[in-house]
């Protein structure tokens, strides 16, 4: 899983984390990301690039704490209701 905070607001702090099996493993921070976009424009884009398997993609509304990687990793299916079909 990976984690993003403070991606874009000029200032040194964005910190990217990633987690292996509920574990943080690494992670990149104090660094200046800017992206000049325009928001109404913006997008997801998934698989640019990308050569392997995905299972599951989410976005959440605010970057996720180590506890809250640790209990979806825990209890995998925690999202499940929020699937579309």
């Amino acid at each position: 899983m990976l984690t993003f905070q403070n991606l874009d607001t000029g200032r040194p702090d964005a910190v990217t984390a990633l987690y292996i099996d509920g574990k943080r493993i690494g992670e990149v921070k104090d660094q200046t990301i800017a992206m000049g976009w325009d928001v109404e424009k913006a997008g997801v884009y998934l698989s640019l690039g990308y050569v392997g398997l995905l299972d599951e993609f989410a976005l959440f509304d605010r970057a996720l704490t180590a506890e809250d990687v640790a209990l979806l990793h825990k209890k995998p299916d925690l999202l499940a209701p929020l699937k579309q079909k």
